[in-house]
């Protein structure tokens, strides 16, 4: 199930061209979270997408530095309120 069945499945639509990158899309928690492992369409790289309202991309990079978290790729803002944050 791709990404965007996933999110549709708990009730959430969200901006088409930034959802439909992602393939394979798999629950991480459980299916009430909005976290996922998901493999890019094209170049098929797996990845841990969340969808938030709020994100500490500042305290993200200082852990990624440290080694405790693993490297923010991308954080795009999406209609709604809510952001794509790609690790």
């Amino acid at each position: 199930m791709d990404c965007q069945q996933q999110l549709k499945k708990k009730g959430i639509a969200l901006a088409l061209d930034v959802v439909c990158r992602w393939a394979e899309a798999q629950d991480l928690v459980d299916n009430t979270s909005l976290l996922f492992y998901a493999r890019e369409a094209q170049t098929k790289t797996g990845k841990v997408i969340k969808y938030v309202t709020q994100y500490g991309s500042e305290v993200h990079q200082a852990l990624s530095n440290a080694g405790l978290a693993p490297v923010l790729y991308e954080m795009v803002q999406l209609k709604g309120g809510f952001m794509q944050v790609s690790c």
